[in-house]
């Protein structure tokens, strides 16, 4: 049985889209690196601390609650530009471009 073009050309794409998802979980998860594309939240240049974001990062659907980001930086499971952060972290001063990683998945760049 003959395969048309245009099948062709469509698996040619799955694989290519195969291929660009096993790097990015390489990158991501097995060399544990940051993103290319992060979403971006814009801070305030006043409310430039952990405690000050915890409000924005609810409303960007980040974390369910605040109280569920204060149970992930006490249990060690936020970080900063790869940097684990954890309890008495909360009045860390975030500068533009840093990254915060919450869990094992969620990403986001600071933009002041």
């Amino acid at each position: 049985m003959e395969m048309k073009m245009e099948e062709k050309s469509g698996m040619k794409a799955a694989e290519e889209q195969t291929v660009k998802a096993k790097e990015y979980f390489d990158s991501v998860f097995a060399r544990k690196e940051i993103p290319d594309e992060v979403p971006e939240i814009l801070v305030d240049w006043e409310n430039d601390t952990l405690y000050d974001i915890a409000g924005l990062l609810v409303e960007h659907g980040l974390v369910q609650s605040k109280k569920e980001f204060w149970r992930l930086l006490k249990q060690g499971g936020v970080q900063l530009n790869g940097e684990r952060l954890g309890e008495g972290d909360e009045k860390a001063v975030l500068v533009c471009q840093d990254v915060l990683k919450i869990g094992k998945k969620r990403f986001v760049r600071i933009v002041k």
